[in-house]
């Protein structure tokens, strides 16, 4: 059963560096994936993703579509 877990430091070390090995291999430069949306000026809601990774062998299954909504998810429950 697949399950959602939150990470802990070694968790991140380990992703991170899954990321990293993976990022070397196709990419030449960073992309910063970092929106806001504003209107008159006034910043009202931001959103940056920094890190989505999922293994080769697990891609095309929706993981990565998955942890994106259970992240919007969760920010949904912490507005106030």
């Amino acid at each position: 059963m697949v399950e959602i877990k939150e990470n802990t430091e070694q968790d991140n070390e380990t992703v991170h560096s899954m990321i990293r090995q993976h990022n070397a291999k196709f990419m030449t430069e960073f992309q910063d994936y970092s929106y806001h949306i504003e209107e008159n000026g006034d910043v009202f809601d931001t959103v940056e993703v920094e890190f989505l990774c999922v293994k080769e062998t697990c891609r095309g299954k929706g993981y990565g579509r998955t942890l994106l909504e259970y992240v919007e998810d969760r920010a949904k429950l912490n507005e106030s």
